[in-house]
């Protein structure tokens, strides 16, 4: 793993950060430049005042937005998804 000055990673169950190329727990609440903050106990604030907690392996990178935890990144179709079907159960 590329260790870049600032990032936050949940390892372990804790909460860590790099600092002077080092990976180090985390001392105290951050907020990164979008204004997202990541507490100690590994909960996010987003921007919009919702809460999420980070999951274990997850990185954050400093001036880099988190995942929001209610919508997902658009998927371009592929060959193999034109012409199939869904099935909805209700």
């Amino acid at each position: 793993m590329d260790l870049q000055e600032g990032m936050i990673r949940m390892q372990d169950g804790r909460v860590m950060t790099v600092q002077s190329g080092e990976m180090k727990l985390m001392a105290e609440d951050v907020t990164m430049e979008d204004g997202t903050e990541v507490r100690l106990d590994g909960t996010l604030v987003l921007t919009d005042g919702s809460t999420r907690r980070m999951k274990e392996g997850e990185t954050l990178y400093p001036g880099s937005k988190p995942p929001d935890s209610t919508t997902m990144p658009h998927m371009e179709d592929t060959e193999e998804m034109t012409n199939t079907e869904t099935h909805d159960p209700t």
